[in-house]
This record gives C-alpha cells, sequence and structure tokens, in this order.
C-alpha cells in the first residue's frame, strides 16, 4: 500500500490550429494498492492501482535491488503509454519504504464532454502529462 503526494504538469499536444499549451503544475494525494513476488535474488515483478489526482490507472511492475536497502523500480501502465521510474529505500521503518518516482504520460486521450472543452474538428484532445511522486510503502 502507497500513500504519498504526486506533482505534476499537464500538456495540451492539440493537432489542430490551437498551439501546443502547457498548464500549471498540479499538486495532490496519491494512493495505490498492489502485489510483487521475487523472481530472483536480486529482482521482483508486480501489478498495483495508483489512484491519483488524475484518476486511476493500473499496471506492471519491475523492481532491481541495490547493494544496501534500495531497489530501481520501473513501470508500465497498462491503460494507454504511461512510464515510470524511481528509486527507493528499503525498510526506513519496520515494514514501511520511501519512495521517489518519476513517470510521463505518453498522448493521453480525453474525450471533448463538457462545453468548456476546445472545440475543434476531433471528438476528443491528447494530452503529455510529466512530474513525480513521493511516497511511503507499507508491506506485508
Amino acid at each position: 500500500m502507497d500513500a504519498g503526494v504526486s506533482a505534476l504538469r499537464i500538456r495540451n499536444r492539440s493537432y489542430e490550429l490551437t498551439r501546443k499549451t502547457s498548464g500549471a503544475s498540479m499538486t495532490g494525494a496519491h494512493w495505490a494498492l498492489g502485489a510483487r513476488r521475487s523472481v530472483s535474488d536480486h529482482s521482483d515483478l508486480g501489478a498495483r492501482v495508483d489512484l491519483d489526482d488524475l484518476g486511476a490507472g493500473c499496471g506492471l511492475c519491475w523492481g532491481w535491488g541495490l547493494p544496501g536497502r534500495g531497489a530501481l523500480r520501473a513501470r508500465h501502465s497498462a491503460y494507454g503509454f504511461y512510464y515510470g521510474v524511481g528509486l527507493q529505500w528499503r525498510d526506513i521503518l519496520p515494514h514501511v519504504d520511501a519512495g521517489v518516482e518519476a513517470r510521463y504520460y505518453d498522448s493521453v486521450a480525453r474525450d471533448h464532454l463538457l462545453a468548456s472543452d476546445p472545440h475543434t474538428t476531433r471528438p476528443d484532445s491528447f494530452y503529455d502529462i510529466s512530474g513525480g511522486v513521493l511516497s511511503l510503502t507499507y508491506h506485508f
């Protein structure tokens, strides 16, 4: 189980006449629930569901143990193109890890449903989202 904070910036990738624009950075809560299992002496494989202010996402997670109490994590989403890489410091307290992760969501589509949505010939808009997550993980 993860709990923490996320900071993200959204870039509009409209292919119409409108310019590509970047919004202000947003911060919010981060929650995740997942399971992983060791597959070798130094690596593990798992799956998890992330709940951030942008919505929910799920995907695969791969980890590689570093000397001492560290681990390198990489993630890929089951929905769209999402990539993440991070570092984790294991057992800073009993059953508690601390982690930091950089994320990039490529070409996330959003349907035009609201009156405030851009008026284009396309039924949806595309966005690139970049940012990071700082979290504490409780493991059993």
